[in-house]
């Protein structure tokens, strides 16, 4: 398939990671569910629980990605923003105050 990622590389770098290789052997399995019930449930929970196991896989696929990665021009939704903490708030309409009545 053209413009596919590949994984090359993928399985040695989870065999080197200590800690996702000292949980695999111990757990028999790759990735952590909160329960069996939860199997395959992706959500925040359970990304946190393989956050490692996402990293390895991240950093393989990411820089197969640098031409196709686009992001915003940040002027043009400097508006639209939304603050991550009533402190950034505070920050964000002190140097912004045309931003207080939206």
């Amino acid at each position: 398939m053209a413009g596919a990622l590949n994984l090359d590389g993928l399985g040695l770098a989870l065999e080197r990671d200590e800690e996702i290789r000292a949980d695999a052997l111990e757990h028999k399995h790759l990735l952590k569910w909160p329960s069996v019930k939860k199997t395959g449930l992706i959500n925040m929970q359970t990304m946190g629980l393989n956050s490692n196991v996402i990293m390895a896989v991240l950093k393989i696929w990411i820089p197969q990605l640098t031409d196709k990665l686009k992001t915003v021009n940040l002027i043009q939704v400097k508006g639209e923003a939304r603050p991550a903490s009533l402190r950034d708030y505070v920050r964000f309409i002190s140097l912004n105050p045309q931003q207080k009545n939206r």
